[in-house]
Order: C-alpha cells, then structure tokens, then sequence
C-alpha cells in the first residue's frame, strides 16, 4: 500500500513537473522580438456582451485581440494576459494598452485588451452613488470578458489554466477586486448593489465558463482592505506590483482624503499590498519608482519586460518574492 502510494506521489510530481515546463522556452515570455510584429493577428473589435450602462442605455462592450500567428507558433494554447485600463471608472480606452499588449503578444503571449462600461457623476462619492455602481460594472464586465475568453478558448489558442490579469490604476483595482472580492464581500460593504445590478459574475453576456486566476499584474492600484488578501487566495495568486511613490492618483501607501471616493477611502496601495503579501509568505514583486508618479514614469518596454519574466517565473513554477527600486530623474 505504501509503495503504491508513493508511486502516485512520484507520478503526480512528474506529471505536474511536465505540464510548468512545457512553457520554459528559452527567450519565450521573456524576449519582446521572439516574434515579428508581422507574425502578430490583430483583432480590433471583439464584442463580448453588452448591458445597461449608467444612463439607463444599453452598452456594448468589446475587446481586442493579439496573438502568435498559428503558422509560426509551434504552441497551440497560449497563456492569456488580459489588459484593464484606467481613467477612474469614468474615461480612457482599451487602446491605452495596446502597444503593451502588442509587444507581450511578441512574447509569445495571447493578450487582450477591453473596453467596458464607463461613467458616474463626479463629486467623489459625496452625494451620489454611481461611482459605486459604475465600479461594480466595471467588476461584471471583466468578468465577462474571461468568461468570453475561456468559452472561445480553441478560436484564440488560449490555455484557460494560465490567465493573468493586468490593470492600470482603476484597472487595477478591477483586476484586485476580481482575485480578492467574493459576491459576500460586496453584498456586506454595499448591499443595494447586487439587488440593482445583478450579482458580478452573471451580467454582460450570459456565459457560465469557471475559470481561476494565474497571476495579477497590479499597475499603481489599491484595495479596500489589504486582510481581503486570505493566505490561500495569495498563495495561489501570485502578484507583480508597480508604483511611484509621489502618486498622488492613487496612493502608494495609504490614501484616505476626502479627494478620494467613499468607496476607496481608505485605500491601500501598492506598498501594503506588497507587505500583505509578504506576511502571508506568498510570492509577490514591487517595482517602485522613487518620486514617480501615476504610471507615466513607467516605460512599455520596461513593463513589457517586467510582466513577461514575471509571468514566465509562475509558468515555470520558480516565482520567487522580490523589491526593486529606481529614482525618477525628471527630465
């Protein structure tokens, strides 16, 4: 019986040995020329769903796509990044991340970047709710996208077992709010919302693909509350965090102004995520710019770097907890 036991355990460690190194190709993940730009499909306008958006009107929302050409990628699934861009629930676009999505997909990856429901009355959570709502939109609509993603799997050559999500500022707190919040979380801080707008993980298309997380890729984000990240869910999700420490966007330690909505104030940034994580013992990197501010002192090409050895250190089962730390000169 022992014997038999330990012949399982042999084979289960050999088993999961092969399926980490089928991605630990040398320059893969790791080399932004790995292929042409002219080895890349561009897919501009991908819908996934649509919804009432905060004007009561319906909404369609879209992503886009780019991926290895199949008849120069010898991989047929590919690790999926998905992109979530900033502009405070209110504004910008998924363009804001295409050429970072690009040169990712030159990586080797398959990486998409969406659009979603914008728009809430800007007093900063003082007299209104819609800053609330639209963020919980935001929340639907990633979820959305996944769901999306992993049912057309085969047509976009995704590997649903590696997905990453990447966000920018409100993108990044979408992507937080995705590993970190349960439908119980949210119900308990605002219990209107799930009555009004449906629970987050069944609005915007009807879809019912389960997916889980692979990594997160936090880009001068925050959450509500940094005990949200339980040890189990940190120790499966693995995290990469980027920010200055002059932001004065989102905090890269702590906010809690009256400049912030009610719903994030107060708000942990980057540097207790990173702590959190660092408690917890789970596997986590920050990159912060001394004096930087909200993302603009961060190159693509210096991102596109940093998250492809990231995400190549969870596909090779090597991640291991790092700081780094570079002083913004302005120019």
């Amino acid at each position: 019986m022992k014997r038999c036991f330990l012949s399982l355990v042999v084979i289960l460690f050999i088993s999961i040995t092969a399926l980490s190194q089928k991605y630990c190709i040398s320059g893969r993940f790791t080399k932004t020329d790995y292929f042409k730009d002219s080895s890349i499909t561009f897919l501009n306008k991908v819908v996934y769903g649509s919804a009432i958006d905060w004007q009561g009107k319906l909404k369609e929302v879209d992503m886009s796509v780019f991926m290895p050409k199949n008849n120069v990628d010898s991989l047929k699934k590919r690790p999926l990044i998905l992109f979530i861009h900033g502009g405070s629930f209110n504004g910008g676009s998924k363009t804001s991340f295409h050429n970072l999505a690009r040169l990712l997909a030159r990586q080797g990856f398959v990486t998409v970047s969406i659009n979603y429901r914008l728009g809430w009355i800007i007093d900063f959570g003082r007299t209104d709710t819609s800053f609330n709502e639209d963020y919980y939109r935001a929340v639907q609509d990633s979820k959305a996208a996944i769901r999306f993603l992993v049912h057309n799997a085969a047509e976009y050559g995704i590997d649903t077992s590696e997905i990453f999500l990447c966000g920018g500022s409100a993108g990044a707190i979408t992507i937080l709010t995705d590993a970190f919040y349960t439908q119980k979380i949210w119900d308990t801080y605002f219990p209107w919302l799930h009555k009004k707008l449906g629970a987050t993980d069944s609005s915007t298309n009807k879809l019912l693909e389960h997916y889980s997380i692979k990594g997160l890729v936090s880009m001068w984000g925050q959450i509500r509350d940094t005990t949200l990240i339980t040890s189990q869910i940190a120790k499966r999700i693995p995290i990469l965090l980027c920010h200055g420490t002059a932001d004065r966007v989102v905090a890269y330690v702590k906010s809690d102004t009256a400049h912030y909505p009610k719903l994030l104030n107060p708000a942990y940034g980057s540097y207790l995520i990173a702590q959190r994580y660092k408690h917890l013992g789970a596997c986590y990197q920050l990159n912060t710019k001394i004096n930087g501010g909200h993302g603009e002192d961060f190159s693509d090409n210096f991102l596109a770097e940093k998250i492809g050895s990231f995400c190549k250190s969870i596909l090779c089962s090597n991640c291991k907890s790092e700081e780094f730390s570079t002083t913004f000169i302005e120019k």
